[in-house]
């Protein structure tokens, strides 16, 4: 076994103890300390998602309906009481979903619950400039080491795993490592979001930004004010547009509106949208090692496009 083979089998043994570890215990810290140990090996595959749309959901849970585009943002940190799938408490992060079905799904509204489907505008981005981390489970690499190939293949796993892992409400702390996950991707250099499938639908796909990231690049098109019918229709009562000062401005509604609105285009799917493109060989990222002088984190550069 070469020297490098020896690293690769090195670094798989350190997943396989951490996979078996119990971290409840631990901090989203402790635990990122000891993924930095092995998982910054992974390369990440990213994406543009250019200007597209994204959608989130906010219920309401008294009767008043949101009139301000802060209503419909993500809460500030302070308020953050819980670990997320990406956020730490204190931390505030900006979710949302690429199709409106799906940002209503992830928010568990219910039959007779009233909500607010918020639509934002990504703005438009170089086509070449790839900031969003894709969440997924990379393929085989052939002709490369065994033991590059293995640990490239389960770690990716694991990154899936971990982020698609349901959660039920009161057990947060299972959140730990994706979160950790998380802030080891978000660190690395122009990297601002991340894109991972749906818990509830394995093809539907969230989004999720840093805070700065989506106060730099996100900007409210239009808010609706909606209620959930029988058999998961939607019924819309107002249409709201923003105004220069963050105030959302009631606006009349279309005649005839649908009444009640379904989702009848079929969203993007998870499967079809990202592709793998180029990924690193043991070779280069030995020649990282040797330019950075270290070979305990290592960062693979982003080898895949939308």
């Amino acid at each position: 076994m070469n020297d490098l083979s020896q690293y690769f089998h090195a670094q798989r043994m350190q997943l396989l103890d951490f996979m078996s570890m119990d971290t409840a215990g631990l901090s989203v810290d402790a635990i990122k300390e000891r993924l930095l140990g092995f998982y910054s090996s992974y390369n990440v595959m990213t994406a543009n998602l250019e200007s597209t749309r994204v959608y989130r959901v906010r219920r309401i849970d008294s009767g008043t309906v949101h009139t301000k585009c802060a209503d419909v943002w993500h809460p500030p940190a302070e308020h953050v009481t819980k670990i997320g799938r990406a956020n730490d408490i204190g931390q505030a992060m900006f979710y949302c979903s690429l199709d409106p079905q799906t940002a209503i799904d992830e928010t568990q509204i219910q039959e007779g619950e009233r909500f607010s489907l918020a639509i934002y505008q990504l703005s438009g981005r170089d086509p070449y400039d790839a900031r969003s981390i894709v969440i997924k489970e990379t393929k085989p690499i052939p002709g490369n080491a065994v033991e590059f190939s293995r640990f490239g293949s389960e770690l990716s796993r694991f990154m899936v795993n971990e982020f698609t892992r349901p959660v039920s409400e009161g057990n947060e702390h299972h959140y730990k490592r994706s979160c950790a996950i998380a802030q080891i991707l978000l660190e690395l250099p122009h990297k601002d979001s991340l894109v991972y499938p749906s818990v509830r639908n394995s093809e539907a796909i969230n989004v999720v930004y840093t805070s700065e990231a989506a106060a730099e690049t996100l900007a409210v098109v239009h808010v609706a004010t909606c209620e959930m019918e029988k058999d998961r229709a939607v019924r819309v009562d107002k249409l709201w547009l923003p105004d220069a000062k963050g105030s959302l401005i009631a606006q009349p509604l279309p005649h005839p509106m649908p009444a009640p609105l379904r989702f009848a285009d079929s969203p993007p799917k998870f499967s079809d949208l990202f592709y793998d493109s180029k990924i690193a060989t043991p070779e280069e990222i030995a020649n990282y090692h040797l330019a950075n002088k270290s070979i305990q984190r290592t960062s693979l550069r982003d080898t895949a496009d939308l």
